[in-house]
């Protein structure tokens, strides 16, 4: 059940078209902040929506993972069994399947789970696969599907990219990205 009126989810849709567009139209070098997809928070506001579109994101990543011939077995299946998890909660949300993506959830997060001391006695924690992470981070939304934040946290982290001749946000490498993030919501609640 869609929570957002289609009236202001197709506003909120817009701008996000809209943004899209003015990042491939701009030159070479422009780049903007990525709060700009703050206004999916409102569109994950109902907890299937959230997940579905968690879901979504994850098939991105791990198509991407198992395209990777570098990546080893084990990653490879960790990410199946997370897809897999996810797909089961989405067709029959039960206790048990939430409580087995907790556990796969911890799991993940051990593969990356070196930390260091940074400043202020902040522990940082390293992340050396970046779209291994983003698996994760796509049972973490299932996890806190009562916070929409998760979704633009997802969002933030699928499309925020890093050129040192632009910095960071939304620059010309994101175009693809975002565009997925656009298309799953014209699809998702304009279908």
């Amino acid at each position: 059940m869609k929570s957002l009126p289609i009236a202001k989810a197709r506003q909120k849709i817009k701008k996000l078209r809209k943004d899209l567009t003015t990042l491939e139209n701009a030159g070479r070098f422009d780049c903007f902040s990525i709060t700009k997809l703050r206004t999916i928070s409102s569109l994950c506001k109902d907890e299937e929506d959230l997940c579905h579109f968690a879901f979504f994101i994850a098939n991105k990543v791990a198509d991407s993972i198992f395209t990777k011939i570098e990546e080893k077995a084990k990653i490879k299946e960790a990410v199946e069994e997370a897809i897999h998890l996810m797909s089961l909660y989405l067709e029959n949300p039960t206790k048990d399947i939430e409580n087995a993506i907790n556990s796969h959830h911890s799991v993940m997060q051990k593969y990356q789970n070196k930390t260091r001391n940074a400043t202020w006695g902040t522990q940082v924690r390293t992340i050396n696969n970046w779209d291994f992470y983003l698996i994760e981070a796509c049972l973490n939304c299932f996890l806190w599907k009562h916070r929409p934040e998760e979704g633009y946290r997802l969002a933030k982290d699928y499309c925020e990219k890093y050129n040192p001749s632009r910095g960071t946000g939304l620059i010309p490498e994101s175009i693809p990205f975002l565009t997925d993030v656009v298309e799953f919501w014209e699809g998702w609640y304009l279908k």
